[in-house]
C-alpha cells in the first residue's frame, strides 16, 4: 500500500475536477474514518490507499452534482501540511509575502516582549513578510477568581485558533517568559502544532534554567516536548545555549540579542554630555518598582550613598506592580522625595525617556532576574556607565570594570560602593560611557537584531 502526504493533490483533486465540472467538492466523509471534512481549504487532507481513493472520487462525483458554480480563477490550494513543506523550500505565498503571526504581549503593555514585537513588526521586515498580531492577555480582566482567569484563557485559546485559521500564517512566532507564562504559551503552542504551522519560540526569561530545575519530572518532560515541537528556539544569550542544547538539537537554536535604535543618541556625549558636570549628578533607574527589579536594594543603597554625597539625585522611572507595592514604596520614599534627592516619574517613553537618558550620569538596574533588558541597551546607547546585577544576559553586554560594574543581586552594599566610585570619578564615567556607545552601535543596534530575525524567517 502506497501512502503519500500529497496524494489528494496529485490524484484526487484532478479527478474531482474532471468528474465535477461545476466545482470542487466542499466536503467528503467516509464512515471508515479515512477522510474528514476540510471546509476551509476547499480540498481534502488525508492519506489513503489508491483503491479507497477511487471510491472517494466516485462518492465525490455524486456529491459534486449539488455544488454551485465557482469562480473560474479557482485553483487547488495545498493543505496546511503541504504549505509547511512549501515554506521549507522558501516558496513565497501567492500575495508575494509570507505570512507570520506574532504571539505575545503587545502595546500598551510594557516590557521586553512588547518592545521586541513593536520593533520587529514596524521594521523593514514588513517589505518581505505580512505580520499579524495576537495578544493572549488582551482585554484580560483585572483581578478576578482563578476560575474566571481560566475561563478567560479558554476563550482566548478559541479566539487564537480562529485567528490562525482566518489569517493562515505560515510561521507563528511565539514569545514567552518563564514560569506561569510559559505554561500558558505551551497550551497555545500545542494548538499551533495541531494546525500544522511552523513555530518559532522566543525565550525572553533569563532564569529559564532555574524554572526548569524547579519543575517536577513530568513538567521537565512537557517542557522538552513543547520545545521540540518548534522549528526554531530563539534565545537572547550564547551563555544560555548549553542548557537549551540539553533539551533540543543544537541546530534548532538561534541567538538573537535584543537591539535598540541608536540613531536618537547620535552626537550625545558620554555620561550625559558634560554640561551636567556643573549640576547635581543624576542616577537613573527604569523598570517596574518592585522587589524583583531590586528597588528595595536600591533604596537601601541610596541611604548609604547619601551619607557621603548629599548632592546626588536618584530618579526612579516606573510603576509599582501591585497596590501593596505602591503603598510600601510611598512609605519608603516619603522622606527622600521631601528632601529632593529622590524623584518618582512613573512610566516614561518616547521623547521623555530619551531626554531623561541624556540628562543622567549613571544607570542602575539591581534586578534579581532578567533576560536582556532594553533599558540597559538604551542606557548604553546614551553613553551611560552601567551598574547592574549579573543576571540573565546582562553579563554579555556589561563587562565588570570595563563598561560598567556587575554586582550580585541583593548586594546593596556593593551597589552603593559602585555608585560612589562613579560619582567620584567623572573621567571614569565618560570612559565607560564611550565604550558603551561603541558597543551598542556595533553589536546591539536594532538593524543587527532585525537582520538576524530575517535570516531565521528566510531559512524556515
Amino acid at each position: 500500500m502506497t501512502r503519500s502526504p500529497i496524494l489528494h493533490q496529485a490524484v484526487l483533486m484532478p479527478a474531482l475536477r474532471q468528474r465535477c465540472p461545476r466545482g470542487p467538492v466542499l466536503a467528503l466523509w467516509h464512515t471508515g474514518g479515512y477522510y474528514r471534512k476540510l471546509l476551509e481549504d476547499n480540498t481534502l487532507q488525508h492519506r489513503s490507499e489508491p483503491a479507497l481513493l477511487q471510491r472517494a472520487v466516485d462518492r465525490a462525483a455524486r456529491a459534486g452534482r449539488r455544488c454551485g458554480p465557482i469562480d473560474p480563477a479557482w485553483s487547488v490550494r495545498a493543505s496546511p501540511r503541504d504549505r509547511v513543506n512549501e515554506g521549507r523550500r522558501g516558496k513565497p505565498r501567492r500575495s508575494g509575502k509570507r505570512r507570520i503571526l506574532v504571539f505575545g504581549a503587545t502595546a500598551p503593555a510594557v516590557g521586553g516582549i512588547a518592545t521586541f514585537i513593536e520593533h520587529a513588526v514596524n521594521s523593514r521586515l514588513r517589505e518581505e513578510f505580512e505580520f499579524s498580531l495576537f495578544d493572549p492577555s488582551q482585554h484580560a480582566p483585572v483581578g478576578g477568581t482563578p476560575l474566571s482567569r481560566v475561563a478567560f484563557k479558554t476563550v482566548a485559546l478559541f479566539r487564537y485558533v480562529l485567528a490562525v485559521k482566518k489569517r493562515d500564517p505560515e510561521i507563528v512566532h511565539m514569545h514567552t517568559p518563564g514560569y506561569t507564562g510559559f505554561w500558558i504559551t505551551a497550551v497555545f503552542l500545542m494548538a499551533t502544532a495541531m494546525l500544522s504551522r511552523k513555530i518559532v519560540i522566543h525565550v525572553h526569561r533569563g532564569d529559564f534554567a532555574t524554572f526548569y530545575d524547579e519543575t517536577s519530572w513530568i513538567g521537565k518532560k512537557v517542557i522538552a516536548g513543547v520545545l521540540r515541537r518548534c522549528a526554531c528556539v530563539v534565545i537572547l544569550s550564547e551563555q544560555w545555549r548549553p542548557f537549551f542544547e540539553t533539551l533540543v538539537p543544537a541546530s534548532g537554536i538561534e541567538v538573537i540579542p535584543n537591539g535598540v535604535p541608536v540613531e536618537p543618541f547620535d552626537g550625545v556625549s558620554p555620561a550625559g554630555g558634560g554640561p551636567q558636570d556643573s549640576c547635581a549628578p543624576s542616577v537613573l533607574f527604569m523598570g517596574s518598582l518592585c522587589r524583583a527589579k531590586g528597588v528595595h536594594d536600591l533604596l537601601d543603597a541610596i541611604r548609604i550613598v547619601r551619607r557621603k554625597r548629599t548632592d546626588v539625585v536618584f530618579v526612579l522611572a516606573g510603576e509599582p506592580e501591585t497596590e501593596a507595592d505602591r503603598i510600601e514604596l510611598q512609605e519608603l520614599t516619603k522622606k527622600g522625595i521631601a528632601e529632593g534627592h529622590i524623584a518618582l516619574l512613573g512610566n516614561i517613553s518616547g521623547q521623555t525617556k530619551l531626554d531623561r537618558l541624556r540628562a543622567s550620569d549613571i544607570f542602575v538596574l539591581p534586578s534579581h532576574a532578567e533576560g536582556l533588558p532594553y533599558v540597559v541597551l538604551e542606557a548604553m546607547a546614551a553613553g551611560l556607565p552601567i551598574v547592574a546585577s549579573a543576571v540573565g544576559a546582562i553579563p554579555d553586554v556589561v563587562t565588570d570594570s570595563q563598561n560598567g560594574f556587575l554586582i550580585q543581586s541583593g548586594d546593596h552594599l556593593g551597589l552603593a560602593d559602585r555608585i560612589l566610585r562613579l560619582l567620584d570619578d567623572s573621567s571614569l564615567r565618560r570612559e565607560m560611557g564611550a565604550k558603551n556607545q561603541r558597543k551598542a552601535a556595533e553589536q546591539y543596534s536594532l538593524d543587527t537584531t532585525i537582520g538576524r530575525l530575517e535570516a531565521i524567517y528566510a531559512g524556515l
